[in-house]
């Protein structure tokens, strides 16, 4: 199955149509295209991070540019993919879904072999006493490591997508994010662009001291170099 399946869904391009068709202005901040810039902030919720897939391509087939991006959890997967995807005033979310539907998302459980034995326990509906015996091995493992799955498989292929966009790095990403040429104020309104810059918040817990931290903003905490510091980290940081 490949992002067609979705993108060329009749529902999807009714909607698209239907909000084309009503010329509505969300943003003084424009190109000369008429792409519209705003800024997106993306919460989590699991599979809310699949859901706002479909929210960011619909938004960028009518012309929305996301120029500010913020996220936690679930949320700050679409934000790193949308940051590191393309330039600023280009289309992205369509590149995220095809890397979406090509993953096994059931490889990121990447904990002790009995985690997968129990979610397919309780998946199939197994007899009390196999989910009982699987279960009680997935509570001695979390409660010893504080969670089931490393995320290393996760971070991985985050890891993978940025580096097809040759990000490697924080400067990577910077550079990436640089602002657009081309933007200007919407006539008849009285202001300009003096000032505006693109940001990226990614936002993740620390439950040592019950800290909200921003990365990269924060990263220096917890890097002696955090400018080369990988970005898929972020949003590893953000999953826990």
């Amino acid at each position: 199955m490949g992002p067609e399946y979705f993108t060329n869904n009749t529902e999807v391009q009714n909607i698209i149509q239907r909000i084309n068709s009503k010329n509505i202005i969300v943003s003084d901040v424009i190109d000369d295209e008429g792409n519209q810039y705003v800024d997106l902030v993306q919460e989590g919720g699991g599979v809310l991070g699949i859901a706002l897939l479909g929210y960011t391509y619909v938004l960028e087939q009518t012309g929305i540019r996301f120029f500010s991006l913020a996220g936690t959890s679930a949320g700050a997967i679409n934000t790193m993919l949308l940051a590191s995807g393309n330039r600023i005033n280009q289309p992205k979310t369509e590149m995220i879904i095809e890397h979406l539907v090509n993953q096994n998302l059931f490889d990121f459980v990447d904990g002790p072999f009995y985690i997968k034995k129990f979610l397919n326990a309780v998946k199939e509906n197994a007899a009390i006493f196999t989910k009982l015996i699987w279960g009680l091995l997935v509570l001695r493992y979390a409660y010893k490591h504080q969670g089931m799955n490393p995320g290393e498989e996760f971070r991985k292929w985050v890891i993978d997508i940025l580096k097809t966009n040759n990000i490697n790095s924080v400067d990577d990403l910077n550079k990436l994010r640089e602002m657009p040429g081309g933007l200007k104020i919407r006539d008849g309104v009285n202001r300009n662009i003096d000032g505006l810059k693109p940001n990226l918040k990614i936002i993740a817990a620390e439950i040592t001291t019950e800290s909200r931290i921003i990365f990269p903003d924060m990263a220096g905490l917890f890097w002696n170099e955090p400018d080369k510091v990988n970005p898929a980290d972020f949003v590893r940081a953000s999953m826990s």
